[in-house]
């Protein structure tokens, strides 16, 4: 019985295969019937009928869906599962049933399979089950070899880890060096418990060590004894100094200053070791607007890109034009001419009077449809350049798409409203496109009325997309964000620009931290929201209601420029990295020019989020159509802050 089950399952697969036909047969209509009866058969686990039905939606686009939720629910099945994979092999869903099923390989202990099926992956819980297989097939050495690749991290290993690190850590190959390593990773990352761990599998007096490297990972003000250190002129005696002076530096940045100029030649460091401290001391010297952090940035010895690009930014503070130039003057030939520095550069000459050249820096980026092309339009007075240029591409190349059984499955998934699934098939159909078709496939996406795959698709290829302004910046949810906006009195523009911003018109986005749907709030702030117009809190899943979402999120906006002061990238900056941090980063007795103040933001993440903002705002105006919005209407100064 169970044979020709099997044998029934594998010539359903040979038939689809047989009958290449079946990715482009029309209509549809006839198939969503049945299509639905089967799902249902699924949920019953009616093995004998579901694949009897099954046989009719050869045809059918989400044949392979299908296949996939049967064996989902029958992962021991596999010789039906390896039908599946080797005939689907590509797929999405021959990806994510992999997965599954190896998964329950391991708990099966169904070591060969696992093995022969297992296809690499920076996943470190699937590697770990991997190597645990190669274990159990008498494989010692490559699982333990494999495991040592593994353990060096700063992260907590999954439990799919345990038993072989339970094996590697008694093991000869786990080497001093190795745990030092690891444990010093650790505290880097104030993994203190994983570290105090670690720290048990010292012996002696590395023991010793551990524990007074935990003790001043925990009090880094014990550093300024200097009767601790009598008994510590041992090994890593230094390590444990620099570690204890970066800890310092985050709460009393001058005192870590003093003691580490005082105190770090009395150490064996390696010169790399301590350019690290030297590059960390100087950088939060600039983020707590030291002035005489540009001076401590030209003592450092070693440069990289970070110090470089930091060391323009403490002389910005220092509002020194030709402390500018020069710090610019030593960025290396590809960071001089990235728009940003040119932008930087052509300020610094108008400011020192060299006009002509401020001008004709200007006059280069002025052409360009960025954040630093538009501020330099403005400082010379030109229009910007917005004009709409429609991406055109031979009719064949949108037919051969369309004709593609992986768009067929989107178009299906959305029939039925199921967009989560349609959204993942879309992405995993433009893995298999070529980038110079990428605009192809936004452009269907947009004519199909979804807007939000056309948006993030054009996304992902920069330069596909750069002339089509409509499908880059979408107007999804346009009454709403309509309605919402002028309730609040905020220009729409902005308010679509944060959207694309924070979830590319996905109403289901959720991030890795929790915040949810289109503008992405936090539960929290949720919850707060709805009490402060007293409106019933049912769950976070409200927040996936873009009518809720929109009307939460514009009104916390509004609270952000209103505690601003109106000021559009404090408030920008302070939705994206919240209030208490931009209350920190205000100049505390001056007034600071707002690209100054932008491009001092200590956050990357949150310096590029307020650049996009500003930027797409712009581009928003022109689909609304407007034009009369320049982009130093967004970029008021930045007053010091009072109480």
């Amino acid at each position: 019985m169970e044979y020709s089950i099997v044998r029934k399952f594998l010539l359903l697969i040979s038939f689809v295969f047989s009958n290449p036909s079946w990715a482009i047969i029309e209509p549809l209509d006839s198939y969503r019937d049945n299509f639905l009866r089967v799902e249902q058969l699924i949920q019953k686990g009616d093995r004998e009928l579901f694949l009897a039905q099954l046989s009719d939606l050869t045809d059918y686009p989400l044949y392979p869906y299908l296949m996939y939720q049967w064996l989902h629910k029958n992962l021991n099945h596999s010789a039906e599962i390896k039908a599946f994979l080797d005939h689907f092999s590509g797929g999405y869903y021959a990806e994510l049933l992999r997965d599954d099923w190896l998964k329950n390989l391991a708990k099966r202990h169904q070591w060969n399979d696992l093995v022969n099926y297992y296809r690499g992956d920076k996943a470190v819980e699937k590697q770990c089950r991997f190597y645990w297989a190669l274990y159990n097939l008498n494989q010692e050495k490559k699982a333990l070899q494999g495991m040592a690749k593994i353990w060096p991290t700063a992260e907590v290993l999954p439990g799919a880890c345990t038993q072989l690190e339970s094996l590697f850590v008694k093991s000869p190959m786990l080497t001093s060096k190795m745990k030092w390593q690891r444990f010093e990773a650790l505290l880097r990352k104030d993994q203190m418990v994983l570290a105090k761990r670690i720290s048990n599998l010292f012996s002696g007096q590395d023991k010793k060590i551990a524990n007074f490297w935990l003790k001043v990972h925990q009090n880094p003000a014990l550093i300024s004894q200097e009767k601790i250190w009598q008994n510590q002129k041992r090994h890593k005696a230094g390590l444990i100094f620099a570690h204890g002076v970066e800890r310092l530096a985050k709460r009393q940045l001058s005192t870590a200053i003093k003691i580490w100029d005082r105190n770090k030649n009395n150490f064996h460091l390696n010169k790399l070791r301590v350019q690290e401290v030297e590059k960390e001391l100087a950088v939060w010297m600039v983020v707590r607007r030291y002035k005489s952090a540009y001076k401590r940035f030209n003592q450092l010895v070693f440069t990289d890109q970070e110090i470089r690009e930091w060391r323009v930014r403490a002389a910005l503070f220092e509002n020194n034009w030709a402390h500018v130039l020069s710090a610019l003057n030593r960025l290396n030939n590809l960071e001089k001419i990235k728009p940003k520095w040119q932008y930087w550069r052509a300020r610094a000459y108008w400011e020192v009077g060299e006009k002509k050249l401020a001008k004709r820096l200007f006059s280069k980026l002025a052409g360009r449809r960025s954040f630093y092309g538009f501020v330099a339009a403005d400082y010379l007075g030109q229009a910007y350049q917005l004009a709409k240029k429609e991406v055109k591409l031979p009719r064949f190349k949108l037919k051969n798409f369309v004709e593609n059984n992986e768009f067929k499955a989107v178009k299906e998934f959305m029939y039925f409203n199921r967009k989560k699934q349609a959204r993942e098939q879309w992405f995993h159909a433009l893995k298999l496109l070529p980038d110079w078709q990428v605009p192809a496939a936004a452009l269907i996406a947009q004519e199909q009325g979804w807007d939000q795959f056309a948006s993030e698709t054009i996304k992902l290829v920069n330069r596909a997309g750069e002339n089509e302004i409509g499908l880059r910046f979408s107007l999804a949810f346009h009454k709403l964000v309509i309605k919402h906006a002028k309730k609040t009195r905020i220009d729409p523009a902005i308010v679509f620009s944060l959207i694309r911003r924070e979830s590319a018109f996905n109403k289901n986005a959720v991030s890795p931290v929790g915040a949810r749907g289109l503008m992405q709030i936090m539960p929290k702030t949720g919850k707060y929201i709805a009490k402060t117009l007293q409106e019933n809190w049912r769950n976070a899943d409200i927040l996936f209601d873009p009518e809720i979402n929109l009307r939460y999120g514009t009104f916390y906006y509004k609270q952000m420029l209103n505690r601003f002061r109106g000021n559009f990238a404090l408030a920008a900056a302070a939705y994206n990295a919240g209030p208490h941090r931009v209350k920190r980063w205000l100049p505390e007795n001056h007034t600071l020019p707002a690209d100054i103040w932008i491009e001092m933001i200590p956050f990357d993440e949150t310096r590029k989020y307020v650049v996009a903002v500003l930027t797409n705002a712009i581009f928003y105006r022109q689909q609304l159509g407007r034009s009369d919005l320049k982009i130093s209407d967004l970029l008021k100064d930045v007053m010091p802050f009072r109480g």
